[in-house]
């Protein structure tokens, strides 16, 4: 039996320091481009685009200063891929801009977390969980994202209170939906009700930022 520790907390683009960087738009391109063939730009091994900029924040997730999982942040002032790129997939949208974020580019690193913390370690609700954390430690009042039908599913699975602003198609004529994700208390302790379930963790060090989970067990 083997304790690992799992260490989430935020960096901004501008501080983030090069080979981190290279290790995310590695992995990035492992899952949006070889696994999901999302139409994405990769050069030399490396998925990333012009959102990748000193407006953007990062949650990495790391065990043994490998990361595993990571989500994108912009706050909704700045260009996202909301108001960009996705913007033509949905019709009639008013979007709530003041105190909002996106998040984009989530992964978790199947291959990596299966091998550092095998198959059972809810290592995405963990990450949900480190997005309402951080949101809430910087006083933003929402997140909006788009996201494929399977992720949709993933998500209200994992107890998330998320409210679906509009409903497009994908240049690939797949589903996708414009989603807030709420950062509510009960948001939060829904998704720390399901980690416990997995985890025999002190619940209050779940609730903080940026987090430490000791005790993943593999």
């Amino acid at each position: 039996m083997v304790f690992i520790m799992l260490k989430l907390f935020n960096v901004n683009f501008n501080n983030m320091p090069e080979r981190k960087l290279d290790e995310i738009f590695s992995l990035r391109k492992i899952t949006f481009k070889d696994r999901l063939d999302w139409k994405v730009t990769c050069i030399d091994g490396k998925e990333s685009d012009q959102y990748d900029d000193e407006n953007t924040n990062y949650i990495l997730g790391t065990i043994d200063d490998t990361i595993v999982c990571s989500v994108r942040f912009i706050d909704m002032k700045y260009p996202t891929m909301i108001t960009g790129p996705f913007a033509p997939y949905f019709s009639d949208v008013s979007l709530p801009i003041d105190g909002f974020i996106e998040s984009s580019r989530f992964f978790v690193e199947k291959a990596l977390a299966r091998d550092m913390v095998g198959n059972n370690s809810s290592l995405s609700t963990i990450l949900f969980l480190a997005m309402v954390n951080y949101a809430r430690d910087r006083g933003h009042r929402g997140i909006l994202t788009v996201v494929s039908r399977g992720m949709f599913i993933l998500l209200k699975r994992s107890g998330w209170n998320i409210t679906v602003l509009n409903q497009g198609e994908s240049e690939k004529n797949e589903v996708i939906y414009l989603l807030h994700l709420g950062i509510d208390n009960d948001s939060q302790q829904q998704l720390i009700n399901k980690i416990l379930r997995v985890h025999q963790v002190e619940p209050k060090t779940l609730e903080t930022w940026p987090m430490i989970v000791p005790g993943i067990i593999k």
